[in-house]
């Protein structure tokens, strides 16, 4: 395992990782998905490790000192920067996995997206405490949990969804939300139509067969024959 590095050290690979992934987000916007997502996966192993416990200790601290005290705490600020970074980059590779309805990929990076959020600065897992569904979410959080339901609508997961949505619209309301829920609403529209089509289908056929059958004599007689028996 190679030696922890200090926070200066640490600030550098930050700043250089926070470039790239800006890069990135440039290809994004001009719809270049396959050099935008190549950006942003340097960015996750360039950072890679550097978010958990072991980067708190920087090699150059001299035991209780001030300025070892000092570059310790500068490491945790750091950590949170790397950890904060981690959760943009993994923002943004399921955006581009949503316009591309890449479904499982994007799940996938909105779940990557919580679970740096999830951790503690020590990069331990967070307090066990039962989420409060009441509780506003940070804009990051929010937007993964959107990103989420995105992914599990597009996966047919649609009651989950729904439920992340209207969570999401309680709690951190954005006009994005109700645009998502306001498709779904016009989608089980269309679902219900459908079935009260095929209901109405079903329905007439069903009448149709309880007609009785015409008679031999009644499908060949012509209708002029008819006719003229009723003038005489």
């Amino acid at each position: 395992m190679p030696p922890p590095k200090t926070a200066q050290q640490l600030k550098e690979i930050l700043a250089d990782a926070s470039k790239t992934r800006l890069a990135g987000n440039e290809h994004f916007k001009k719809g270049e998905y396959k050099e935008a997502m190549g950006q942003y996966y340097k960015v996750i192993l360039n950072l890679k490790g550097l978010d958990g416990r072991e980067q708190l200790f920087p090699m150059n601290s001299a035991g209780t000192s001030k300025d070892g005290e000092k570059e310790i705490e500068d490491s945790k600020t750091i950590h949170q920067e790397i950890k904060e970074a981690l959760t943009l980059v993994h923002l943004n590779m399921a955006a581009v996995h949503v316009t591309q309805k890449s479904w499982k990929r994007a799940l996938q990076c909105a779940q990557a997206a919580q679970a740096s959020l999830n951790t503690s600065p020590a990069g331990g897992a967070a307090d066990n405490e039962k989420p409060d569904p009441t509780k506003v979410l940070s804009p990051s959080m929010s937007k993964a949990k959107f990103r989420e339901a995105q992914a599990r609508i597009g996966m047919g997961e649609i009651s989950s969804g729904k439920r992340i949505l209207e969570g999401l619209n309680k709690t951190n309301p954005d006009a994005a939300i109700v645009r998502e829920l306001e498709k779904l609403k016009i989608e089980d529209k269309k679902g219900d139509e459908k079935k009260a089509a095929a209901f109405r289908g079903m329905y007439s056929r069903k009448t149709d067969d309880k007609k009785p059958a015409a008679t031999p004599a009644q499908a060949t007689k012509p209708i002029g024959a008819k006719i003229e028996e009723v003038k005489e």
